[in-house]
């Protein structure tokens, strides 16, 4: 029991500073030179590798997870539980901000992108990983 909270707070901790990374970014790539400089090469090279779809890719793998575990839950239970829609809709909402936005519009996209990325699979991993009927 006392292991499954470390690596709660332990994820929850890392996604944290993954989305105090992204809007520290997303902050400084219009006020520091360096950084636009940065992000416009990065999102040049990216643009090329086609990152955007697969990060889209890979949200809607962890928005089905998270629907198939959001059933199983209530199958199991038979309560359903208003985290894991909260989870389910801003999983959504991620969706639809990588597929109206781009790299052009804001300089952080693709920083943006990754960082909410990976907090979901980060998210996805936690209820998997320490079974929490959240």
């Amino acid at each position: 029991m006392k292991i499954k909270n470390i690596l709660n707070w332990m994820f929850s901790s890392i996604q944290v500073g993954i989305i105090i990374f992204g809007i520290v970014i997303h902050q400084l790539s219009t006020k520091k030179m360096g950084v636009m400089r940065s992000l416009i090469y990065r999102n040049h090279v990216w643009n090329s590798k086609n990152i955007d779809k697969t990060l889209i890719c890979i949200l809607m793998i962890t928005a089905v997870i998270l629907l198939i575990l959001t059933i199983y839950n209530y199958k199991k239970n038979k309560v359903w539980n208003i985290v894991n829609f909260i989870i389910l809709i801003l999983n959504i909402l991620a969706i639809m901000f990588m597929t109206k936005l781009n790299s052009d519009l804001i300089l952080s996209y693709y920083v943006l992108s990754m960082s909410i990325t990976i907090v979901f699979v980060i998210e996805v991993l936690k209820k998997l990983l320490l079974k929490q009927q959240n």
